[in-house]
């Protein structure tokens, strides 16, 4: 079920709605097309209906925190190999991070985080 995915398309799925209007915003200025929804179960309605070729992910969701996130993660991957995830977390732990990588995604990056840092590893997915 790969559709091709976009990588001018980026799903944001973060329950801080200031982040996520934030990297909207300034994602969008770039040139981006960019969705943000606040739940693991959005996210994956999005995924499935618009093959986002980013995905932005914070890991601790009020409807899945951990191991439901990284599962979606894992369920991304599956569904759009070509996808490429960013997860986040507040919890500045390696232990999150090794098993974010393990999951399937391509970047982890501590909260709180910089717009700049976001901007730079989107811009490198992208080129």
């Amino acid at each position: 079920m790969d559709e091709m995915v976009s990588n001018n398309k980026i799903l944001i799925i973060d329950s801080d709605k200031d982040t996520c209007r934030l990297l909207q915003f300034s994602l969008m200025k770039d040139g981006f097309e960019v969705q943000c929804v606040q739940s693991l179960r959005e996210g994956y309605d999005v995924i499935v209906s618009s093959s986002p070729g980013i995905i932005i992910i914070d890991i601790n969701l009020a409807d899945g925190a951990g191991l439901e996130a990284l599962r979606l993660i894992e369920i991304i991957k599956s569904i759009h190999p070509g996808a490429h995830v960013i997860s986040s977390s507040v919890c500045n732990g390696n232990n999150e991070r090794g098993k974010s990588l393990d999951s399937g995604a391509s970047y982890f990056v501590d909260k709180p985080f910089s717009g700049k840092e976001i901007h730079s590893i989107v811009h490198r997915i992208a080129s």
